[in-house]
């Protein structure tokens, strides 16, 4: 169960990123809830179908997380007065898992304005997600093994042909 009826079960995690994102984590840590804006709300609602199709025909492989729900929800202040719409984005967390988590990198295929500040003499918190110039500067490389190296570019460029469209 994701919630009971209330939100008291989820954990919050304010986004580090532009965005000002919220995230909320479920007592399982499995799917995390996202606030989006309105704007991202209608562009994801209009591509579910195609979403939907690449993920489960097209590219069932897809390193694109999935997203099992996007939800407007809409807290009236009186009787029939709108008080404020809230926009949210159900998906996995791909980074529950048992292993270790040296570094996270948010990677987006950018550099601009793509690097984490932190505050002068804090320690780094190692939950908060690089970015891509961060990963440039540190000059890293990904090393997957030669039998996955051919079949993650196929993934990769599948993914890569759906948000091209």
């Amino acid at each position: 169960m994701m919630f009971n009826a209330n939100f008291q079960t989820l954990t919050e995690l304010c986004s580090s990123g532009k965005s000002g994102s919220f995230f909320y984590y479920t007592s399982d840590g499995n799917f995390m809830l996202k606030t989006i804006r309105k704007n991202e709300f209608k562009i994801m609602k209009g591509m579910l179908r195609a979403y939907y199709d690449h993920i489960t025909d097209v590219n069932p492989d897809s390193l694109i997380s999935r997203i099992f729900g996007l939800h407007k929800v809409i807290f009236y202040r009186k009787k029939n007065k709108l008080s404020k719409k809230i926009y949210l984005c159900i998906m996995n967390n791909i980074f529950n898992t048992p292993n270790k988590i040296d570094l996270r990198y948010d990677l987006k295929g950018s550099t601009q304005g793509r690097t984490t500040k932190f505050p002068e003499g804090v320690p780094r918190d190692e939950t908060i997600a690089l970015k891509d110039l961060d990963f440039l500067k540190a000059n890293k490389k990904f090393s997957v093994g030669r039998d996955y190296h051919e079949r993650l570019v196929k993934i990769i460029e599948k993914d890569a042909a759906f948000f091209g469209k």
